[in-house]
């Protein structure tokens, strides 16, 4: 039900721009200071998507899932900041800019439902999205620019994968004993994230 918004999503001239390996490195930087706040906040809603957790394994997937996102993404964003040009330590410092506080509160309005099949529903547009992205572009080829080959390589690599793929897998589980009206505002969550996820990228 989400496919053409998500295919709108890849053919995006900012992710194309990333993939070619041409996107101007001031709008890349402007990228990554705005994918850090919302990263920030990103863990704080997968902290409380855990306190809803039906048992203690859930809560320990999701867990581990925060514990990757700050292992795996947020640091891996200062790395690359620096690379672009810019100092890390400002990232903290950031103003976010309104498609990210817009984004962040839907996220926070989700897990606040306290149904963690919408909770999931909300969160796996950003995860399986740019797991996603990242396995599209690498298949294109990597570009000759290191620092743009370095972001796909993250999130097409096999470590990330897996955080997407645990959440999927909690994701399906919940739906299986879903009611018919939980499936429908988990589709609703799903379909603002994504439609959020694209005006990130605009």
């Amino acid at each position: 039900r989400t496919d053409a918004l998500h295919e709108r999503t890849v053919a995006h001239r900012t992710v194309q721009g990333i993939g070619a390996g041409n996107l101007p490195e001031e709008t890349f930087r402007f990228y990554i200071e705005q994918d850090f706040q919302y990263l920030l906040r990103f863990v704080k809603v997968l902290s409380i998507a855990a306190s809803s957790s039906p048992d203690l394994e859930m809560m320990s997937r999701l867990g581990g899932m925060a514990t990757s996102i700050i292992d795996i993404e947020i640091d891996g964003l200062r790395a690359l900041y620096a690379r672009f040009g810019g100092d890390p330590a400002k990232l903290d410092e950031v103003e976010p800019a309104p498609a990210c506080t817009a984004y962040f509160n839907h996220l926070l309005a989700s897990v606040y439902e306290r149904d963690l099949l919408v909770s999931l529903a909300a969160i796996l547009p950003c995860l399986w999205g740019y797991h996603d992205i990242g396995l599209r572009l690498k298949e294109q080829g990597l570009p000759e620019d290191e620092r743009f080959a370095a972001w796909i390589e993250e999130y097409a690599s096999e470590a990330y994968g897996e955080v997407v793929d645990r959440a999927i897998k909690a994701f399906n589980e919940l739906g299986e004993e879903a009611s018919e009206r939980q499936i429908e505002a988990a589709f609703r969550a799903w379909d603002l994230s994504s439609r959020y996820e694209y005006g990130f990228w605009a």
